[in-house]
């Protein structure tokens, strides 16, 4: 749904149309453009404007459009609700040397994951490991952002976080949990760091909103209608369905890690749990770094880290495979791909933007 109505707004429209041609493929440097502009506007002081609209954009580009540009409508909303507070910085509430609380402050999630990681990191550099909890967070984006920050010093990096209960229980039919994402990245030698980024559902909500865009169906397996009953129908998500865990027939595994991801990030935070009257809304986040040279010589860990990636990508594969990609790997390919030929956004999304740009008075003509 958009923002702004163009049927009561006909200038708009006009100004809509005579940009819409120039969709629905763009570089990195435009749509860098279309989310900094749009934040700045909003009151966005340049860093974090500028934090933001890197990071979404990375998401495009590694493949992961859910957690990408199609998120600045969704900002703006929160902005004009004052839910979200574009210039906010955290602020420190518990120093435990190695743990630390931090308040979020409402602003963009972004920002408050960032920060906290810098943070983090240099806690770790002291006492071999930091754990930091935030809470009054809002969407913090792609995992791996985050997680990865700690690889240039030598640490290992991890994130998890819950949100708003948007997925079944194995067995169940409604929304308890939320996908519940979990990103660990581990430093090796000559290969590249092994990144892990997923979801512990089956997929996360925000594809389910880009492929409502695309208008296109889903893959069986996805999701419930909101009777708990399997569909293939995306609207019956938006309906008050629900999304699987991630595990198929073997779905407790996906539950399992979810339930645990609730306790750690929602309830340890002070966020909630997902399904909880008293949720706070927004992320409750845990991440940390872990200094592998406060447990064994570093060249030696990521030396046999190297060992393990090609043990692993050289083994034999079963029939109809020809390559084992490790984690991160195709999120690399994808960015390469991207770089050279473009992003593509689908038309709404594209649309949408551009109401917003021309409402609030952005030269759009170079986006």
């Amino acid at each position: 749904m958009s923002i702004i109505s163009l049927e009561r707004n006909p200038k708009l429209k006009i100004g809509l149309e005579q940009y819409a041609l120039t969709m629905p493929v763009k570089t990195r440097e435009q749509l860098w453009k279309v989310a900094f502009q749009t934040f700045e506007k909003l009151g966005a002081p340049y860093w974090n404007a500028d934090l933001v609209a890197k990071l979404l954009v990375k998401a495009n580009l590694v493949g992961h459009d859910s957690h990408g540009i199609i998120r600045v409508p969704q900002y703006v909303e929160r902005i004009r609700n004052k839910a979200l507070d574009p210039a906010a910085e955290i602020r420190v509430v518990k120093d435990g040397g190695a743990t630390m609380l931090i308040d979020g402050c409402w602003g963009f999630g972004q920002v408050a994951a960032w920060r906290t990681m810098e943070k983090t990191i240099n806690k770790a550099k002291e006492f071999g490991i930091c754990i930091s909890a935030i809470f009054n967070c809002n969407h913090i984006g792609r995992l791996a952002d985050y997680s990865s920050i700690p690889l240039g010093h030598s640490m290992i990096g991890f994130v998890m976080c819950n949100g708003p209960a948007r997925v079944a229980p194995f067995g169940g039919a409604e929304r308890l949990f939320n996908p519940s994402p979990l990103s660990v990245a581990i430093p090796a030698l000559e290969e590249k760091p092994i990144v892990l980024d997923i979801s512990t559902s089956v997929v996360a909500e925000g594809k389910l909103m880009v492929k409502r865009k695309r208008h296109e169906n889903l893959p069986e397996g996805w999701i419930l209608d909101k009777d708990g009953r399997a569909s293939v129908n995306i609207e019956d998500y938006f309906e008050g369905g629900s999304i699987l865990p991630l595990g198929g027939a073997v779905g407790y595994k996906g539950f399992g890690l979810a339930l645990i991801i609730d306790v750690l990030a929602g309830i340890l935070t002070g966020t909630g749990y997902a399904s909880s009257p008293n949720f706070k809304n927004g992320n409750g986040v845990i991440l940390g770094a872990m200094d592998v040279s406060h447990f064994r010589n570093v060249d030696e860990f990521k030396k046999e880290v190297d060992e393990l990636i090609r043990k692993v990508r050289g083994s034999r594969k079963a029939p109809g495979f020809y390559e084992i990609l490790i984690p991160g790997e195709p999120e690399a390919r994808e960015e390469a791909r991207r770089t050279r030929d473009g992003i593509y956004v689908e038309e709404e999304t594209w649309k949408e933007l551009l109401e917003l740009g021309i409402e609030l008075g952005i030269d759009v003509s170079a986006w």
